[in-house]
């Protein structure tokens, strides 16, 4: 969309600080997700892992920032906003996140690409407590950025080109993600389970 791109386009004019404020800014209000602009930074700076790590630093630092301004939004005006930009569809599965896998359903959130910040709009809208939301918000955060920087160190321009499929489709992205970490969160239960009554018989 041409809103978008010209979002897009203002940011990546300042380089890192455009990242930091594209990335503040999208946990509480702009559509643009912050990855357009930190995967072909990554990818630009391939060799210099200090910088790829400053770089991971600032969008994760600031995303989290962004949603404490997301958080005060949601405990103040809720559902008036989330009506307004047309999110509702979001709030049933996230409270689903949050009725199975408690505050692990905000780092669930926080990893896929749902948008972060109607993850933070409900958190403050349930008055969810400070500390755990920060907490499991730069866990989810900071995995995502981390294993696209990964990758794309690993794989250069292959990487580049799939996130960029997936950012222009993120609906498939979010249901491979969402049934993946499901997958792996019944397996680890199973997997306690079993060890536990393991335990248990010895």
């Amino acid at each position: 969309m041409a809103i978008e791109q010209g979002i897009i386009d203002f940011f990546e004019a300042y380089g890192q600080l455009g990242l930091a404020l594209l990335s503040f800014t999208e946990s509480f209000i702009e559509p643009v997700p912050a990855d357009v602009l930190f995967i072909p930074m990554v990818y630009s700076e391939l060799g210099n892992t200090g910088t790829i790590i400053w770089l991971w630093l600032i969008i994760t630092t600031t995303s989290i920032l962004g949603g404490l301004v997301g958080y005060w939004i949601g405990a103040n005006w809720g559902l008036s906003i989330i009506r307004k930009f047309g999110a509702e569809k979001y709030v049933k599965v996230l409270e689903s996140f949050a009725d199975k896998y408690g505050d692990w359903g905000i780092f669930i959130a926080a990893f896929t690409p749902i948008p972060f910040k109607v993850c933070t709009w409900i958190a403050g809208m349930g008055d969810m407590e400070l500390k755990p939301f920060v907490t499991y918000s730069f866990a989810g955060r900071g995995l995502r950025y981390g294993i696209e920087a990964i990758l794309v160190v690993m794989y250069g321009a292959k990487a580049v080109n799939s996130f960029e499929w997936f950012l222009d489709n993120e609906i498939y992205f979010a249901v491979i993600m969402i049934i993946g970490i499901a997958l792996a969160f019944v397996g680890l239960k199973r997997w306690n389970a079993y060890t536990n009554q393991f335990a248990q018989e010895e």
